[in-house]
């Protein structure tokens, strides 16, 4: 009669390295589970078995071991694995010695140790791995002292692999078979004991420094046999084009994931790059995907995503502030978790499209290293936005900075150095103001602005030549600044302020302005209370 073990792993990751094996130089880890794995973790549990039973017979524990070594068993394993990224994580001693070798010198004795790998096989805590023996006759005594040693297997592979071992009744139907085959087509080496010869206990029952087992490749009375894995389901994603989008959408949102957040000071460069993505997925859309970025459209195609890049199809900016703004909102201890693209007009599908696909790209925001990027998901369309990020929300009459407000590029200072007095950074925010509520149409004037400091509390004199009170901010460049910026070697940096701002009446958000508005910067939202 068959037997069908079932084997899930909880923490949704199994850790093993293959025998032998370096865990630098396996990569691949063990996977499926090593039948000679198991022999050798049903071996260690009898002895708490018997520790615990008072039971020492070892005549059923051999009788069962032999009983499963004599075939390898048949796997079913889940098609929805994969390889975890291989992440040095853990120090492992490996033997005492002086801290210095030299004759007479001061030292004393210390393990020394050696950076192990986490070489590891991701699996859903759902899942299930099945062992399958086809035909293997096992008697009473046998299968109930199975039961028990199965029941103290906690883990599995490394000591952080916590895994669950039961018996079942029937195979699943949903996976598909993975035998062991004698023949090397396949990059998957699993460890079994010989089929059809005795099973040797001393290699079983031998520590992995033990004589039995040093010098030699792989124990005695084992053999290596390759498994065929399932191949990996490929995942169809439905065109958004036959989906249903809502016609009237002015916010997307994206939820900010990542190890590490950028400084507020880089902000601007997750916005660029995000909207470069945006940018390659609809030139590939509007061209009917023959088209590999948005520089090799044509001026006519370009100028159909003018509302997405905010230039026309010959490259030149657009003046009305119609196009999007793409912003990062922080949260309350100031993380960028949130991306919010927001336009007075509705998006097209089109652009709905490329917006979404853009999101499934990791944002390198510093030197393309993968373990500073960000990733974005997408929130429902019906997510409210953050407080003052939308023009549906509700109106208030008091501002305050949520990110640096950014000088525009402008001749600030006479010959002698000093400040003129009509480009105070007050001066400029209270210009770019009232240009920003003429384009939305409000009737509101400005009636009050108070310069804050970078915790937000209140100023008393003017931050312009103290950058004690301002942030470096790394500002999104036109053809023409960059041109300037490379000639007189400056930094792509510019002074951000923070401010609270007094209108005479509430208006609605979004509000940003000044320098890199469309990049984030700028932005203001309303005050509690205000």
């Amino acid at each position: 009669m068959p037997l069908i073990l079932e084997q899930s792993f909880p923490l949704g990751r199994f850790h093993a390295t293959r025998w032998n094996q370096n865990p630098f130089e396996d990569r691949h880890g063990e996977w499926p589970p090593s039948p000679w794995r198991l022999l050798r973790a049903l071996a260690a549990r009898w002895f708490q078995y018997a520790r615990e039973t008072g039971d020492e017979d070892k005549t059923v524990r051999d009788e069962l071991l032999e009983k499963l070594a004599a075939q390898p068993p048949v796997f079913q394993v889940p098609a929805s694995t994969w390889r975890g990224e291989p992440v040095p994580r853990q120090y492992h001693k490996t033997e005492v010695a002086w801290t210095d070798a030299a004759k007479k010198a001061a030292a004393y004795r210390k393990p020394k140790t050696t950076l192990a790998i986490d070489a590891f096989r991701a699996i859903s805590p759902e899942d299930r791995v099945v062992w399958l023996w086809k035909s293997i006759e096992l008697s009473p005594r046998q299968t109930l002292l199975l039961g028990e040693l199965l029941k103290r297997i906690l883990y599995f592979g490394r000591a952080e692999t916590q895994c669950r071992f039961s018996v079942s009744a029937a195979v699943r139907p949903d996976f598909d078979r993975c035998e062991l085959s004698p023949s090397n087509k396949t990059d998957a080496p699993v460890l079994i004991a010989t089929p059809g010869a005795k099973l040797n206990f001393e290699s079983l029952l031998a520590s992995s420094d033990d004589k039995h087992l040093s010098g030699r490749s792989i124990p005695l009375g084992t053999e290596w046999r390759y498994a065929h894995l399932p191949p990996v389901p490929r995942v169809h994603h439905a065109s958004l084009r036959s989906a249903k989008l809502p016609d009237d959408l002015h916010v997307i949102q994206f939820a900010v994931g990542g190890r590490v957040f950028p400084e507020l000071s880089q902000w601007v460069r997750v916005i660029e790059r995000f909207r470069g993505c945006v940018l390659k997925h609809a030139a590939q859309i509007v061209s009917e995907r023959k088209c590999k970025s948005y520089g090799e459209l044509p001026p006519d195609l370009r100028d159909r995503l003018k509302l997405l890049s905010g230039k026309d199809g010959h490259g030149t900016p657009l003046q009305n502030h119609a196009h999007a703004y793409y912003f990062l909102c922080p949260d309350e201890i100031g993380n960028p978790t949130r991306l919010v693209v927001w336009r007075r007009t509705a998006f097209e599908g089109m652009e709905v499209e490329a917006l979404l696909a853009a999101s499934e790209e990791p944002i390198f925001w510093h030197r393309k290293d993968p373990a500073w990027s960000l990733r974005l998901v997408p929130l429902p369309f019906k997510t409210p936005p953050p407080h003052g990020c939308s023009q549906t929300g509700a109106a208030s009459a008091v501002w305050i900075s949520a990110t640096p407000f950014v000088l525009p590029n402008r001749h600030r200072f006479r010959e002698n150095g000093r400040l003129r007095p009509a480009e105070t950074a007050v001066a400029l925010l209270r210009k770019a103001l009232s240009e920003t509520l003429r384009a939305n149409e409000s009737s509101a004037t400005i009636v009050d602005v108070q310069t804050l400091d970078r915790d937000n509390r209140p100023l008393k004199t003017q931050p312009d030549q103290d950058p004690s009170e301002f942030t470096w901010i790394t500002i999104h460049e036109n053809a023409s600044e960059r041109k300037r910026r490379e000639k007189e070697r400056a930094r792509r940096v510019r002074p951000g302020f923070r401010f609270r701002v007094t209108f005479s009446e509430p208006i609605r958000g979004p509000l940003l302005t000044g320098h890199s508005c469309h990049f984030g910067m700028g932005l203001f939202v309303p005050e509690c209370g205000g």
